[in-house]
């Protein structure tokens, strides 16, 4: 035995005969009651638990720094949250009520050691950010004691639909939205299937610190309309209003707003906002940075047509402006005219969409096109002043511009306009996409090539007639066995098209994804031998292509041969 071992050996039979020592003591003496030993049982428990507090205080985890331990709970309170589940008591009695469980989470630390517990509840911290229904309701008096006053970052979301007879909601609503609590509100986030009575109710006391709200109340139509009632200016940062709609005239459009969200359902007539009152609103909003609405203007009221839109400027903070449109024939008009009377920083994106879950009879039809041509034009007149190099992708529903990726200073942004348009009808538009802006045009839809090459074939050269703006283009990618076209149309004598082209990227859609093609398709020599003529005629006019590039699919075909002779043929 090595004397460390013997030691310990020593060590330990002495603490043996100690406590046999002090047990004989306590426990040998005949004139003591059983009533006596039992107390001396239980001091004998009780002093146990402290020895093992004692002997836990030297484990390494109860050596951490409070700090380190904050950091570790914070973490652990992000991936492991508490929950309720509502758990059918008899299965096999449909009528019975659900009955709910809760889950502790990451609250389950605190019971690890009482030094772990000391920290987590002296740490205010930890206990501002709640999912109030994801707690029993007799928790909720300790947790708001445990916050220490301080601001409050509430959740109210469950996964089913509020019941009235679901008496823990119903404590949870009263404990968590009294006046009390609602005046140290940070942010406020509800989201519910159907809309709550009381809840809604709640949300007309004052709440003059909160920064933060989001609202997500399926079927609840109008708000009330004197949300958050405050004779104080609000402070609002972040307003996301979901599924559900603010009254035409609310006050929580505040100045301080840097997100705001606003995505309705179907609107009562007369219940929606006005362009004129928006442009007002956001006139005050100095540091907003992001602008989100959905089927929120409309076209119809009288008011709308007598009040007079002045243009207005959004700081140089503002990123992104997001226009989703429902029903072109309602919403565009009003989204045109708040387009049109909106000045944004250059590098600020825009993205307009028209969903796609509409009803059939709302969807792209031919009197929608003047309409679709304005809202081309209106975003393209964004780009005005722009003066990095620009990348334009074109699809069969719309396109999207954006920075070249290039070696100089990064600029991000993006517009993007994407429509319910057809291949057939999107091809009379694209002279109205902002192409005398790009430097590169990318093709990603074959069907919109196929629809420009019908065109052709009417008499009317879709090259020609759509993109003689795009004078500064000097890369263009397309499929090469949709290029036939553009081919025929740049060996024209005396054409103009493209004057700056010098990169020609050829992709093959027919086999996107699959394996290098040992021989190309019978269709693919007249193509390429159209694109050598391109080559050949450009470098007579002072206009020479530089480069082609091919994808890997295509890459091994010996019909590149004849192109490498004359210029760069990169496989990407």
């Amino acid at each position: 035995m090595s004397p460390s071992a013997q030691d310990a050996h020593v060590s330990f039979t002495l603490a043996e005969k100690v406590w046999l020592s002090f047990l004989e003591q306590r426990f040998d003496n005949d004139a003591t009651s059983i009533h006596d030993l039992d107390r001396e049982l239980a001091l004998l428990q009780t002093f146990t638990a402290l020895a093992k507090q004692k002997r836990n205080s030297r484990a390494g985890a109860c050596h951490l720094p409070p700090e380190i331990l904050n950091l570790v709970f914070h973490k652990v309170q992000y991936i492991w949250r508490p929950y309720r589940d509502d758990v059918q008591v008899d299965p096999a009695a449909s009528e019975t009520t659900p009955v709910p469980r809760y889950a502790a989470g990451w609250m389950s630390v605190t019971h690890v050691c009482s030094f772990w517990r000391q920290i987590a509840l002296s740490s205010p911290a930890l206990w501002q950010d709640i999912h109030i229904l994801d707690v029993h309701p007799d928790y909720s008096y300790g947790i708001l004691a445990r916050s220490d006053r301080q601001p409050l970052q509430l959740t109210f979301a469950g996964k089913w639909a509020f019941k009235p007879e679901d008496a823990h909601a119903a404590l949870v609503i009263c404990t968590w939205f009294s006046g009390t609590v609602f005046r140290r509100l940070k942010a406020l986030k509800i989201e519910c299937r159907a809309p709550v009575p009381a809840v809604l109710q709640a949300l007309t006391q004052e709440a003059p610190d909160i920064q933060v709200l989001d609202i997500n109340i399926s079927c609840a139509r109008s708000l009330p309309s004197n949300l958050l009632n405050s004779v104080l200016p609000l402070q609002l940062r972040q307003l996301s209003i979901r599924n559900c709609t603010l009254s035409p005239d609310t006050r929580l459009f505040a100045p301080t707003l840097v997100h705001l969200n606003l995505d309705y359902p179907e609107v009562v007539p007369g219940k929606y906002l006005t362009t004129a009152y928006l442009l007002r609103a956001l006139s005050s909003m100095s540091n907003l940075e992001t602008l989100r609405l959905s089927n929120v203007l409309r076209h119809g009221r009288a008011d709308d047509a007598n009040t007079a839109l002045h243009t207005i400027a959004l700081p140089a903070t503002f990123k992104e402006l997001s226009l989703e449109v429902l029903d072109l024939s309602q919403c565009i008009l009003p989204v045109l005219d708040l387009l049109e009377h909106l000045s944004l920083p250059q590098t600020a994106s825009i993205n307009v969409i028209q969903d796609e879950s509409i009803q059939e009879e709302a969807l792209f039809a031919d009197q929608d096109v003047p309409m679709i041509r304005r809202l081309f034009a209106t975003v393209s007149a964004f780009l005005a002043r722009n003066t990095v190099p620009l990348e334009l992708s074109i699809s069969s529903e719309g396109y999207s511009i954006y920075p070249q990726l290039s070696g100089g200073p990064s600029v991000d942004f993006r517009h993007d306009v994407t429509t319910l348009a057809t291949p057939v009808s999107m091809v009379p538009l694209l002279s109205a996409l902002p192409s005398a802006h790009a430097t590169s045009l990318v093709f990603t839809s074959p069907s919109l090539l196929i629809a420009m090459q019908q065109q052709c074939s009417l008499k009317v050269n879709a090259w020609l007639e759509y993109f003689s703006q795009a004078r500064i283009v000097r890369s263009v990618t397309l499929s090469l066995y949709y290029s036939a076209e553009l081919w025929l149309t740049l060996n024209k004598p005396g054409s103009d098209l493209f004057p700056q082209l010098d990169t020609i990227i050829l992709t093959c859609d027919l086999y996107k994804g699959s394996a290098p093609r040992p021989t190309p398709d019978p269709q693919v020599p007249p193509l390429v031998l159209g694109l050598t003529e391109v080559i050949e005629s450009r470098r007579k006019t002072h206009m020479p292509i530089r480069e082609v590039k091919i994808t890997e699919t295509m890459a091994g075909w010996d019909v590149w041969g004849a192109v490498s002779r004359l210029v760069k043929v990169t496989t990407i």
